[in-house]
């Protein structure tokens, strides 16, 4: 992927870059497009059972409760105690959503650099190095664009020149 040379927003949570290795990249940065990651947090809970004065509390890195007994494994997870009698400590592994772009659409093979793009949801107007203007229309129907093309490859066929009207 090259530098970045032009950037485009059509609708909110949807941008379309330009790069200067020829590509049109298409992202979306909308919050449907969500990943996860899990992040290790200390919170403090209250316990509203205060039943038994000897409790012991466990801090560690899961939401399970450890006994007694478990304070002297070594594989635990980072597990410490300490005694109290009314809150608990417990570190929990928490989600915390983070919004990453994804691309929805690459458009590569132009041969030069592009230099800037415009867009406004139906239609992504790009324009080169060699003063080229390429538009990509979303919003037509497949048949429709196939139908016209056809129409365009019989008239260039016909062997009129529709500019030609003077000879």
């Amino acid at each position: 992927m090259g530098p970045i040379v032009s950037l485009a927003s059509p609708s909110p949570g949807l941008f379309i870059t330009a790069s200067h290795d020829g590509t049109i990249r298409v992202w979306d940065c909308s919050n449907n497009n969500i990943s996860s990651r899990v992040e290790k947090k200390k919170k403090e809970e209250e316990d509203d059972d205060d039943d038994d004065d000897d409790d012991e509390d466990v801090v560690a890195s899961t939401d399970k409760e450890k006994d007694e007994d478990d304070d002297d494994d070594d594989d635990s997870l980072s597990s410490s105690s300490s005694r109290s009698s009314s809150k608990r400590s417990t570190k929990k592994a928490t989600t915390k959503k983070t919004k990453i772009p994804k691309v929805l659409y690459a458009l590569s093979g132009y041969k030069v650099w592009l230099g800037s793009i415009c867009a406004n949801g139906r239609k992504l107007v790009s324009d080169g190095a060699d003063n080229t203007i390429i538009v990509h229309s979303f919003d037509e129907d497949e048949e429709e664009i196939l139908r016209s093309q056809q129409e365009d490859d019989e008239d260039d066929t016909a062997g009129e020149d529709p500019f030609n009207t003077f000879s």
